[in-house]
């Protein structure tokens, strides 16, 4: 087994104060066998590296104080997540990366929470999310749009229905905040973004039909140009992280793999 070693995260693991009574205990369990030993970072996206650097002094010395005092060696240890990895921090045996893996940079995050520059700007987006348009109607100037009248048009307007909302992953935070691409353009999301479907205004995108694909994450090329929507760009528009972002699509959603 890998043995998680808790030092300060508090979240789940062995703490690394209880070293000894762990080892202790382990050893009436001649069948167990520690492999590999690991810690969770905390802070490791964060401006200073002091939290990280006091992280992996407690999980050396753990590593050391189970070697020395009850002959715990394992093969392996592993710390580093997406943050780490790209910065050069806990670079141990091997590492468990996750945003990165969809193709997306963790930002730094300064002490007042807000984030800066990402830490690498060599990475691609690998997800894309895609809809498609299922209703079109014109509505004249003041009309109402979705729940809550939260948006009225403010010209003569071509509003496109799209079959996604909440229950599929798009934040209800994106109500007259998110984008859509149609036809390689950007339009904006009007009105509440419901349960089951939300709505978009495609007045500007000259051809917009019936079934033409919409794109709310990720890149699209089509015949008005080629545009990306990250999940930066979402999680910002939502008020949230990348992380979420990329995580809360529903398994209702069908998902498809290629390769690149």
């Amino acid at each position: 087994m890998h043995v998680k070693i808790e030092t300060g995260m508090a979240r789940l693991g062995v703490n690394h104060t209880r070293i000894d009574a762990f080892a202790e205990e382990l050893a009436r369990f001649p069948e167990v066998r520690v492999v590999g030993l690991m810690t969770h970072l905390a802070c490791a996206d964060a401006d200073s590296e002091a939290d990280t650097a006091l992280q992996m002094a407690r999980f050396d010395e753990a590593t050391a104080r189970l070697a020395r005092g009850h002959g715990v060696r394992p093969e392996v240890r592993h710390a580093a997540n997406s943050a780490a990895v790209l910065r050069g921090e806990a670079s141990l045996d091997v590492a468990r990366p996750g945003l990165t893996i969809f193709g997306v940079s963790p930002r730094r995050i300064s002490p007042d929470q807000s984030t800066g520059d990402a830490f690498s700007s060599e990475l691609v987006q690998a997800m894309t999310v895609r809809s498609e348009i299922v209703d079109l109607r014109d509505v004249p100037e003041g009309a109402p749009v979705g729940y809550g009248a939260l948006f009225r048009a403010a010209r003569p307007s071509r509003i496109a229905t799209l079959p996604m909302g909440y229950a599929d992953g798009l934040s209800r935070q994106l109500t007259n905040a998110g984008v859509a691409l149609v036809r390689g353009r950007r339009v904006p999301i009007v009105g509440a973004v419901s349960m089951d479907m939300c709505m978009i205004d495609v007045t500007d995108v000259p051809g917009a039909s019936m079934r033409d694909e919409v794109v709310v994450l990720g890149e699209q090329e089509r015949p008005l140009g080629r545009d990306v929507i990250l999940a930066d760009e979402v999680a910002r528009a939502a008020r949230t992280s990348p992380w979420e972002v990329l995580t809360q699509i529903s398994r209702r959603v069908p998902r498809f793999y290629r390769e690149p």
